[in-house]
């Protein structure tokens, strides 16, 4: 097997590791696995127009609008209409959004802690220079 699908087939079951991790600690919040980055995305931006979103946590712009009424239906976000262009709508997260914000990020620096608790401050730099050239390679395909 060619090493380059090995390393990716590991980032890709890390991944998937991670997601199932997330998933669990976010039933909490009531969020999915596919809404957590959405709902990260807002609280961290807000204003955010739905397809800023979508390229923000690379997902297609039909997901996001899916997650984007699934997170209005439970009180999460709300929209507002860009005064310039009504077509566009800006996404803001709701006071109940944001009132568990600040817990979900420690939980996330938390969990990143763990991961990489055997790392030392150089091997974490390195790593991420890596992940980060191999991002910008498949941003080149």
């Amino acid at each position: 097997m060619d090493e380059n699908v090995r390393i990716l087939r590991l980032i890709s079951f890390i991944a998937r590791k991670q997601q199932s991790k997330i998933s669990k600690m976010m039933t909490k919040y009531n969020l999915t696995a596919g809404e957590f980055p959405i709902y990260m995305a807002i609280c961290n931006n807000k204003g955010f127009t739905q397809e800023q979103i979508s390229e923000y946590v690379y997902v297609d712009k039909g997901f996001t609008a899916r997650v984007l009424k699934s997170l209005e239906d439970k009180g999460y976000i709300y929209r507002e209409k860009d005064e310039k262009d009504k077509r566009i709508n800006h996404v803001y997260p709701t006071k109940l959004a944001l009132s568990f914000h600040k817990e979900v990020s420690e939980l996330l620096s938390d969990n990143n802690k763990s991961a990489t608790k055997d790392f030392s401050l150089e091997e974490k730099l390195q790593f991420k220079e890596y992940l980060t050239k191999l991002d910008e390679a498949l941003d080149e395909l």
